[in-house]
């Protein structure tokens, strides 16, 4: 029932680490993709077991309750492109990558042609654009509920916030609530029992108020400023650590675990569904709660964007929402950037007296 796919080596994402993410996210009623191993064979070669991902299309939605809608992402162009530089040239440009990025559908032809959906792509634009603004209101566009679980689920497996990097980020425009649910993906982590600092603390208790935060790094602080979403993600992460839970969770998936076992034993005889490790990361998550609530009350709100201009003499009249930059060079000239990855086109113009 999957008309688009990828498969991938098993150990790109952790063998069965990716496989029971995606579970707990489902089990939370959290969009994910469907992740399973599956063997493949090509020109009746048999060439192994694969990881099986689908992609962003309407089947992920109808599997999982949702009405067909808009699916959004960030256009990663030019982070790649600066990412390139980096590692080919050791050239570290300062690419406005997530600021310049376009707001990009999945299957933008099937979407204009229903009346509904573009009306929707329309809201999903407006909706995106509060979000990479970092509007502090984030209950009006954002489902509070769903990003607290994941974020929680996240927290409990100590896990990387890799999958919310804004180049990893995938967004459903919800038509009945009008706000956007996260569609997590590439989680590309291990839990290791072996690490004694809880991930998700750690990155955000990094953040001092001394030191301003890049807007990279400051996308994951600002969900956290707003209380209802503190509320939500502290009252699901104490459920999920709580008594009970995880068992009851294992034993529900029992059945399904026991079943990708066998599926990666055949090759790869040392790979299970790593079960003790999360019991040992729910004892540390409750030892190191409280200090992280302490952060959460004293120092998060002292926590500040890096909102510094690299540049001086920019322009003051061009929009931030432009991925074009104009710095003034003298009283007749002027730099223009453009970080947008399409053709721009520049009109001068001249002022007398009476009109510019």
């Amino acid at each position: 029932g999957k008309r688009t796919f990828s498969i991938q080596d098993p150990g790109t994402r952790g063998f069965a680490k990716e496989w029971l993410l995606h579970k707990l996210l489902q089990r939370e009623g959290v969009l994910t993709t469907m992740y399973t191993f599956l063997p493949v064979e090509m020109n009746n070669k048999a060439l192994g077991l694969y990881a099986f991902e689908e992609h962003f299309e309407k089947q992920l939605l109808e599997s999982q309750d949702r009405r067909e809608g808009v699916i959004l992402k960030f256009d990663e162009e030019l982070f790649w492109e600066a990412m390139l530089l980096k590692n080919r040239d050791n050239i570290h440009h300062n690419f406005p990558s997530y600021e310049a990025a376009y707001i990009k559908p999945f299957g933008k032809k099937r979407l204009l042609k229903s009346k509904s959906l573009k009306k929707q792509l329309v809201l999903g634009n407006n909706l995106l654009e509060m979000y990479r603004t970092m509007n502090p209101d984030i209950d009006i566009y954002l489902d509070v509920e769903r990003y607290a679980k994941y974020l929680a689920i996240v927290t409990l497996t100590n896990t990387h916030a890799h999958s919310a990097e804004w180049h990893n980020q995938r967004w459903y425009v919800n038509p009945v609530s009008a706000k956007l649910e996260p569609i997590v993906f590439d989680l590309s982590d291990d839990f290791v029992s072996g690490e004694n600092e809880n991930k998700i603390f750690s990155m955000l208790m990094k953040m001092y108020e001394h030191k301003s935060v890049s807007t990279k790094e400051y996308l994951h602080a600002f969900v956290f400023k707003n209380q209802k979403f503190q509320q939500r993600y502290l009252a699901h992460l104490e459920r999920m650590i709580g008594a009970g839970y995880l068992d009851s969770t294992l034993k529900e998936l029992n059945s399904e675990i026991n079943e990708i076992d066998l599926a990666l034993s055949q090759e790869y005889p040392n790979q299970r569904v790593e079960k003790g490790v999360l019991f040992d990361n729910v004892k540390k998550v409750k030892q190191q709660l409280p200090g992280f609530k302490t952060w959460l009350k004293d120092k998060l709100p002292l926590v500040k964007p890096d909102t510094a201009n690299r540049r001086r003499d920019l322009h003051p009249i061009i929009s931030t929402k432009l991925p074009v930059k104009v710095y003034e060079q003298s009283k007749t000239s002027y730099v223009i950037e453009n970080n947008g990855g399409h053709q721009v086109s520049v009109f001068g113009y001249k002022s007398n007296e009476s009109k510019d």
